[in-house]
């Protein structure tokens, strides 16, 4: 309400994208869509409302629909760590993991603290069924951010792939089903699902820097 009443009273691209950014959170990604698409009626060259479209496209389920919007962020914006970013989630999206961990490895090089990055690699060499590649991605999420409840739980993901299951239980310190705020989504974290049923949770939101 607070977004909505200041994009009211101060139309602008910054009050607009923080609108569609609430609407997004609750999943309402036309409503989202109409006010980026407004963000890009003040700049059209604005990198993060181009970054934030794919992102929206890719939550509600068409990742391919957001290709050319991150691009077009990367062009506005060469430097961005968290574009590159993006563009390897929606390849993750889409299922090409190979490009996604490329766009993953250039984010991280971008910018050497993008702990988001290196958390979508760790879960990308998980699904891969690569424990130690995916082991030494999470370390470095944990050593730029060690108290990311993400980067602990793919940390469990993977040691429970590597079948080091006291390693997993303490990676994910939280042993119950319990709800985790990240990226603007709700996640289940349970090291139970993992460790004892061997199962990789169905979906696993992706970090993004913006």
């Amino acid at each position: 309400a607070a977004a909505l009443l200041a994009a009211t009273a101060v139309p602008w691209a910054d009050s607009y994208r923080e609108v569609a950014q609430e609407y997004r959170r609750l999943r309402v990604y036309d409503k989202a869509h109409d006010y980026l698409n407004g963000a890009l009626k003040f700049d059209a060259k604005d990198a993060m409302t181009h970054d934030a479209l794919a992102r929206t496209w890719r939550d509600s389920g068409f990742p391919h629909l957001g290709v050319g919007d991150v691009y077009r962020a990367i062009y506005y914006a060469p430097k961005s760590a968290a574009a590159r970013n993006t563009l390897g989630t929606l390849f993750q999206a889409m299922g090409r993991r190979a490009e996604a961990r490329t766009q993953y490895e250039m984010a991280a090089r971008l910018d050497p603290q993008a702990g988001y990055a290196h958390n979508n690699l760790c879960y990308g060499w998980i699904l891969d069924g690569d424990s130690s590649k995916a082991l030494q991605a999470c370390r470095r999420a944990l050593s730029i951010d060690p108290e990311s409840p993400i980067a602990h739980n793919n940390a469990g993901l993977a040691h429970a792939l590597a079948v080091d299951l006291t390693a997993a239980r303490d990676s994910q310190d939280i042993l119950g089903a319990e709800e985790t705020y990240v990226d603007n989504r709700i996640i289940n974290t349970t090291v139970g699902r993992v460790v004892f049923n061997s199962a990789l949770p169905k979906e696993m939101p992706f970090i993004n820097g913006l």
